[in-house]
């Protein structure tokens, strides 16, 4: 008892006597000294960069370049800031880390809360920041695989050209930005080097690069692979030439017991492709084109298809106009009627027997 009677006179005179006044003293104190700290502190307004950080396998930023990084002002508050530390803004390490949390977003806003900081010279922070936010657009990276078109036609020196036989690929891997590649269905290959093909070699193995449809991209557009390998062989160029015949239309096997009336037809032009010295020696003098009516039964007014000869085989050909108008009328068969007969475009010949 005695213990606990001299703890509560020395409470009273310590602690509680003048006690209003000691607190107002000790208010008075914290006053003081938060204004002298106010006092000594430094407010400068001053440009800054912040760098975005971000996973470059994940995410594209439109204006990549080695900083990604946007401007903002920055109040910077400390007590010690001097001239040479808000002059060296090189030296301040401001960054901001793109993680989106929503898939199919395409930028994404930073405040002053969200900067960090590694490099500010000690006793400064960031106080305020203008604008008060900005955003950071960019576009997820992706990946799909695309046809790989094949050359159509790769001519080469000495009337020369390279036929395909097979490629070491038929599709390949596209990655990059979403924005880029999302409507891409197809790539084509480079333009084949003449001085990688030896042409002593009737059938050889060469690589093409794949082309890069944005090459402004540079390595952010990854194709997988990047040469694709083809089974070639060496043959004659091919040619292409048109021949306009400019000679009467022939009427084979017009049937005994019909003649023409009418006939309505063009000049007929062959188009002819094929190896060059084939298609070199043809001319109107060689080419023959006809009309075969064998086995017409029926007279009146249709269209029928115009052939060719004397075109080698392997050389195709294409008639233009490919059809003609003809109008068939039966007569009556003589006695001593002959064999279906041949006709010259335009007219009528018949033979007859003695």
């Amino acid at each position: 008892m005695k213990d606990s009677s001299e703890i509560t006179r020395w409470i009273k005179k310590h602690l509680l006597r003048d006690f209003w006044r000691r607190l107002i003293a000790l208010v008075l104190a914290l006053v003081t000294w938060t204004s002298m700290r106010m006092m000594l502190m430094t407010h400068r307004n001053m440009p800054l960069k912040v760098r975005v950080e971000y996973d470059r396998n994940k995410y594209f930023i439109s204006s990549d370049h080695l900083e990604n990084a946007v401007n903002v002002r920055v109040d910077a508050v400390g007590t010690n800031i001097s001239g040479e530390d808000i002059d060296d803004v090189t030296n301040y390490d401001l960054y901001v880390t793109l993680n989106p949390q929503v898939p199919n977003q395409k930028q994404m806003s930073f405040t002053l809360n969200d900067i960090k900081t590694r490099k500010l010279p000690d006793g400064i922070t960031l106080a305020s920041m203008k604008p008060t936010s900005f955003s950071v657009p960019y576009d997820p990276i992706i990946s799909k695989m695309v046809r790989l078109k094949e050359p159509l036609e790769m001519p080469l020196e000495n009337n020369k050209k390279l036929t395909i036989v097979d490629m070491s690929a038929k599709e390949i891997r596209l990655t990059g930005p979403s924005q880029y590649i999302h409507d891409i269905t197809d790539l084509s290959l480079e333009n084949l080097e003449p001085q990688k093909i030896d042409m002593d070699l009737p059938s050889q193995q060469v690589s093409l690069s794949v082309k890069n449809p944005y090459p402004t991209l540079e390595k952010r557009l990854v194709i997988e692979p990047s040469v694709v390998y083809l089974d070639t062989r060496l043959e004659d160029v091919v040619r292409d030439k048109e021949v306009a015949l400019n000679c009467p239309l022939k009427v084979l096997m017009l049937p005994a017991d019909m003649k023409i009336t009418s006939q309505a037809l063009s000049d007929v032009t062959v188009v002819l492709r094929g190896d060059s010295k084939l298609v070199e020696k043809l001319d109107r003098q060689s080419i023959l084109a006809y009309i075969n009516l064998d086995g017409i039964l029926e007279d009146g007014k249709r269209d029928y298809p115009i052939q060719a000869g004397g075109i080698p085989t392997n050389v195709h050909y294409e008639l233009r106009p490919a059809m003609v108008t003809l109008e068939l009328e039966k007569t009556e068969l003589p006695p001593s009627a002959a064999q279906p007969q041949e006709n010259d475009s335009g007219g009528e010949s018949q033979k007859n027997e003695k």
